[in-house]
């Protein structure tokens, strides 16, 4: 049995493309490229049954993995094809959770795949950007500094499910999709503008358009330093803001 509601089934197709604006982008680069994508595909494929929420997941996981093997410098493939391939990681990254939002589908199996395997991947790619510095400067330290980026995005995983887990309201698989309201028409344009602004905030998938523009130029080496500083700092905010937080729900006991 089919679980599309008869509303989804019955809109017109641009009315089913606004009802999946139903999750508020945290990283600039979703809001302005990856979720407009998502959604549009989403709308083509929520009827397709075969196609679930972990296997796009699974399927954004073996892009990330291929993304590693394109940035080595073993791998002699032109730098276009490591933009493709993160920028189609990012697609898939928003598309799982827009297809659970949209059926709906949700499990915390699904919420546990597709965090691991964003840890594992974001990880392999900080390091594979460090191998490719190092091999381009003979500077060692460029590998070192590649794994403490991606170790600082390990971290602030870690500490962003601690409190998740800690906030009994939160524990719920619709919880962990991340739901929210669709907007009228009228506001889409300005939430898509307000995404400049949050480029800023280097979310992960800000940081697959820095990536994406240091592989470009080639210049792989202030992607390192790139990395290394935004996930560091931001691994010192979160940790003093979630410190906030589980202090003010301990004086709530």
């Amino acid at each position: 049995m089919s679980n599309i509601s008869p509303t989804h089934k019955e809109s017109t197709f641009w009315e089913r493309y606004r009802l999946l604006f139903n999750r508020r982008g945290e990283d600039g680069w979703s809001v302005l490229f990856g979720y407009p994508i998502a959604r549009l595909l989403v709308v083509l494929i929520v009827p397709v049954l075969w196609i679930t929420p972990s296997r796009l997941t699974l399927l954004g996981f073996a892009i990330k993995l291929a993304c590693v093997a394109a940035i080595l410098p073993q791998a002699e493939m032109p730098m276009w094809s490591v933009v493709v391939l993160l920028q189609l990681a990012q697609i898939l990254d928003s598309m799982d959770g827009t297809l659970a939002r949209a059926r709906p589908a949700f499990s915390k199996l699904g919420a546990f795949l597709d965090k691991i395997t964003d840890a594992i991947g974001f990880y392999g790619i900080c390091v594979a950007v460090g191998i490719r510095a190092t091999a381009q400067t003979g500077e060692w330290h460029f590998i070192v500094l590649g794994g403490v980026a991606g170790a600082c995005f390990l971290q602030l995983c870690y500490m962003y499910w601690v409190v998740k887990g800690a906030t009994p309201a939160e524990n719920s698989s619709a919880s962990m999709a991340g739901g929210a309201d669709p907007l009228p028409w009228s506001e889409l344009f300005r939430e898509w503008l307000g995404g400049f602004l949050k480029l800023r905030s280097f979310g992960e998938a800000d940081v697959y358009l820095w990536i994406s523009v240091f592989a470009i130029s080639s210049r792989y080496d202030l992607c390192v330093y790139l990395l290394v500083v935004t996930q560091g700092l931001t691994m010192l905010k979160r940790t003093v803001d979630h410190l906030k937080t589980l202090s003010a729900m301990d004086r709530q006991i």
